[in-house]
């Protein structure tokens, strides 16, 4: 296992991301598969377990793979690299990318950290701000609304 320092890549949201394998190029026959920040493995289409090992050892479950049509807005190109459209605030996080071989071997080639820009996080901020005063305006309007009509029906 090849440990590395993970490159840090900072996105803007609803742009498309594309993250390149730090290792070299793709042997013969060999796969990129990458693990998301959520503990599941994003596989390229066309890729099985099943066709990987002779052996049917592996140290992968096939309950971990996220296929292509489960993926939604994230896939694998046949280049290894992984493409993240629309990236969001779900999508941030450290991206490992691993290399199968045709025997079953699985080594980590390298790490890609995904961070949003600080000017969007900022913008977060503020906006939960705004909404958590509005709603607490709403709550004590509708309490002093509650109290005047129970008021009035008293009188």
């Amino acid at each position: 296992m090849n440990a590395s320092v993970p490159v840090v890549l900072l996105a803007e949201v609803w742009d498309e991301v594309v993250l390149d394998c730090p290792s070299a190029e793709l042997a013969s026959g060999q796969s990129a598969l990458w693990a998301t920040p959520k503990n599941r493995l994003l596989v390229p289409s066309g890729f099985s377990l099943s066709s990987s090992s002779s052996d049917g050892d592996h140290c992968v479950s096939p309950d971990a793979l996220l296929s292509p049509e489960e993926a939604g807005h994230v896939r694998v190109r046949e280049n290894g690299s992984l493409v993240v459209g629309d990236f969001g605030w779900g999508d941030r996080g450290r991206y490992r990318c691993l290399l199968h071989s045709p025997d079953g071997d699985i080594d980590l080639a390298g790490e890609v950290e995904v961070h949003l820009r600080a000017e969007y996080r900022q913008h977060i901020y503020y906006f939960s701000l705004m909404y958590g005063g509005v709603a607490a305006g709403g709550v004590l309007l509708l309490t002093l609304l509650y109290k005047l009509v129970y008021w009035l029906l008293e009188t």
